[in-house]
């Protein structure tokens, strides 16, 4: 599938959906905003592993996060196109931290956090799509993005059974009602 094989789906989303793992995106970067051009936190494939190293900032779930869908520059010679995502799964990761949790003045519940990568190992198969294809990051991103339409989220107890292969037995039996709260589980189904 375009946005994740079968296994990389089966080795995450079950954990996302019962909650056993949490989810950021990570786009935003010191000094470059949500620029996706000036990305660079940079992912170095060495034989079977990626070597990220770079910062990121503004990351929402970033201090509970296990789970970061990280946008990393793959091709430093390819400014627009040389992007990629790589899922980064935290725990007992040397070479990742977690900087300050920064005050907002607002969602006081949910975490903002600054995160840094010195000479992470991540293995080549978290690479999600073929990398190096700036479409292929904004296909992704713009999909988690979409709230409304033929690309709503399906059901998180759905999209678990389809997932996983067993259902979690999830609350909920009906159309999707605009106060059950939406998930963007969708960009990588």
């Amino acid at each position: 599938n375009k946005f994740g094989t079968a296994e990389q789906k089966q080795r995450w989303l079950p954990r996302l959906a019962k909650g056993e793992l949490v989810g950021a995106i990570c786009m935003t970067e010191p000094g470059t905003g949500s620029d996706l051009k000036g990305i660079r936190t940079r992912a170095v494939k060495k034989g079977d592993h990626y070597i990220v190293d770079g910062g990121k900032t503004f990351i929402t779930n970033g201090w509970l996060a296990g789970l970061l869908m990280l946008v990393v520059r793959t091709d430093p010679e390819d400014r627009s196109r040389g992007l990629s995502i790589i899922m980064v799964e935290t725990k007992d990761l040397p070479g990742y931290r977690v900087g300050r949790v920064l005050d907002k003045m607002g969602l006081h519940g949910q975490d903002t956090a600054e995160l840094f990568f010195e000479g992470v190992k991540v293995p080549v198969e978290n690479l999600l799509g073929g990398g190096g294809d700036a479409r292929f990051c904004g296909d992704l991103l713009a999909a988690e993005g979409d709230r409304g339409g033929p690309q709503r989220p399906q059901r998180l107890h759905d999209l678990v059974d389809r997932h996983s292969g067993a259902g979690l037995g999830l609350a909920g039996d009906g159309e999707r009602g605009e106060d059950d709260g939406e998930v963007g589980l969708d960009a990588v189904a």
